[in-house]
């Protein structure tokens, strides 16, 4: 499905080389596993295209996931062998740990989104955004991430006593319990409409637009791929043109619902912040992003799902043809490594009628 949606934007594109004069940031949020639940604070650009232009995305986007909480990963120490986590030796740390919170998380998150929007006005431009996701098993990256770890030294982290290729959601909050053991799953995601304003004043070098947000809740809360409750945000950005160099600054809230698949927990918002570099080196263009954003479970729980998360992202647009310009991105997380993913990578075009 994601090599047909690229192909649908490529096939209009002419053969000349495109510029990375209107290259921007990537459209890329925090990665954790449960990601997908939530609307996040978006990395985006204070620019829009002209009046009555309109302007596509598609991405593709896979992220790999091992995360656990502090009394499952005691019990996987003790482990000698690859066995799966089964849900008789999950209620098992549970009942030895009582008052305690556990979870368990081993997949692998796919997702191809589709991004489009139209100028209205001259300072408005409304959009929407709509997505596929796919939970599954990621053998490929956990054995990239198994050999990258003992190339280099690192802590295997447990995962050498695990099979690769296991997709397995066990989550014990409160009074919630839920097993999902294969954890395979695949359907829509919850859609977003935004808009944003970008008024045509500049300070200098600089551009400042805002962007508001809703995530429409109609995904599956049975195969656990929406939180069943709508989700509202806002963010800032300020974009520095300076010649060759780009400096990127976005911050904004998010408030989401009650979490219905999660026994109706009640997240806190999330305030989040991004700081993204780029060079235009025609006709390329690299990218270099940070993102920070707050945990939405971390008033719900004490386990690590209650830790900020922070990413850090390195990527490059290209030209394919025409208007149209790839771009390639790889993420790694940073600091909460209980609470996100390990490493991600994301695809993508990007197509505008402005001239």
């Amino acid at each position: 499905m994601g090599a047909a949606l690229l192909a649908a934007f490529i096939a209009p594109a002419a053969h000349a080389a495109s510029s990375a004069a209107a290259d921007e940031v990537f459209p890329v949020t925090v990665q954790i596993p449960y990601g997908f639940l939530f609307l996040h604070v978006p990395t985006f650009a204070a620019s829009i295209p002209p009046q009555g232009a309109w302007e596509f995305d598609v991405a593709a986007s896979s992220g790999n996931n091992f995360v656990f909480s502090d009394n499952v990963g005691r019990a996987l120490s003790a482990r000698s062998s690859r066995v799966p986590m089964t849900k008789a030796e999950f209620d098992l740390i549970v009942a030895t740990h009582p008052g305690e919170d556990a979870y368990y998380i081993d997949d692998e998150v796919s997702s191809v989104a589709a991004r489009f929007g139209r100028t209205l006005a001259p300072s408005v431009f409304l959009g929407a955004a709509v997505s596929v996701v796919r939970v599954g098993g990621g053998a490929w990256m956990d054995g990239v991430i198994e050999n990258f770890h003992d190339t280099f030294g690192f802590p295997s982290m447990y995962r050498n006593v695990v099979p690769r290729g296991q997709a397995t959601t066990a989550i014990h909050i409160g009074g919630f319990d839920s097993f999902l053991d294969p954890s395979v799953r695949t359907g829509i995601g919850d859609p977003i409409v935004y808009v944003k304003w970008v008024p045509a004043r500049r300070f200098g070098a600089w551009r400042m637009g805002v962007v508001s947000g809703v995530k429409v809740p109609i995904a599956s809360t049975s195969k656990l791929l929406s939180s069943g409750s709508a989700d509202f945000g806002a963010a800032y950005a300020a974009t520095g043109d300076l010649g060759r160099w780009c400096v990127n600054l976005n911050a904004g809230l998010v408030f989401p619902g009650r979490v219905d698949v999660l026994g109706g927990l009640n997240a806190s918002p999330m305030f989040g912040v991004a700081t993204s570099f780029g060079v235009k080196l025609d006709p390329v263009s690299l990218w270099l992003e940070f993102q920070w954003e707050q945990s939405p479970f971390r008033k719900a729980t004490t386990s690590g799902l209650a830790e900020d998360v922070a990413d850090l992202a390195l990527g490059m647009r290209f030209p394919m043809g025409g208007r149209v310009r790839g771009f390639f991105a790889f993420t790694e997380n940073l600091i909460a490594l209980e609470n996100s993913s390990d490493i991600a990578f994301h695809f993508g075009v990007t197509w505008t009628t402005r001239p």
